[in-house]
């Protein structure tokens, strides 16, 4: 009976997490099947001005969902052990009140400290941790990737770059929260 109750448990999370909508924060996932929603959230642009939206996938044969960069007519491509396609499950993250999202400088040995009223982005779960996003700016251009926030004191971020997996420890990390004014200030704050 216990492992049946798990199980139950486990499903019910992963509803929530993947294709529900969180009715606390203004922000839901969406399937992906090549066309952008009009409510889809876009935290940056490519080097060519192209605009980046932020995707969660599932990679085979990994267990687990991952965020990943999501660009209109590509291959969607997450970091799981190096560079991998994305399977048969595509979302695309969207709001309705894209001010409520923002971005907080954090560094790997911080992530997890956040003001009371700021939630981090769920982007996935990987071997039973949750992912949150991070985002970079390099060479011209938004970078999306996923931070083990599981991690604590270690919440590296890793992404996808020119077709390899590359690691940072320095980033901002997607958040929501229902004072964006008050909190707006987080994203200006450097970390070294």
């Amino acid at each position: 009976m216990g492992s049946k109750c798990l199980i139950f448990v486990f499903s019910i999370s992963l509803l929530c997490l993947v294709g529900g909508t969180n009715s606390l924060m203004d922000y839901y996932w969406r399937p992906y099947a090549g066309i952008i929603p009009e409510d889809a959230y876009t935290p940056g642009k490519t080097q060519n001005g192209q605009d980046i939206y932020i995707g969660q996938v599932a990679i085979k044969p990994h267990p687990g969902v991952y965020p990943a960069p999501l660009y209109k007519g590509e291959k969607v491509v997450a970091s799981k052990d190096g560079p991998k396609a994305a399977w048969n499950f595509v979302q695309i993250l969207c709001t309705r009140s894209p001010e409520k999202l923002i971005w907080v400088a954090r560094s790997k040995t911080d992530a997890h400290i956040l003001p009371a009223n700021v939630h981090p982005v769920i982007g996935g779960m990987e071997d039973g941790q949750l992912l949150n996003i991070g985002k970079i700016h390099f060479q011209g251009q938004t970078i999306i990737g996923k931070i083990l926030s599981g991690n604590i004191g270690d919440a590296i971020m890793y992404y996808v770059y020119n077709n390899s997996e590359k690691a940072i420890h320095s980033y901002q990390v997607l958040a929501y929260t229902e004072f964006p004014e008050k909190y707006r200030h987080l994203e200006l704050a450097n970390h070294s």
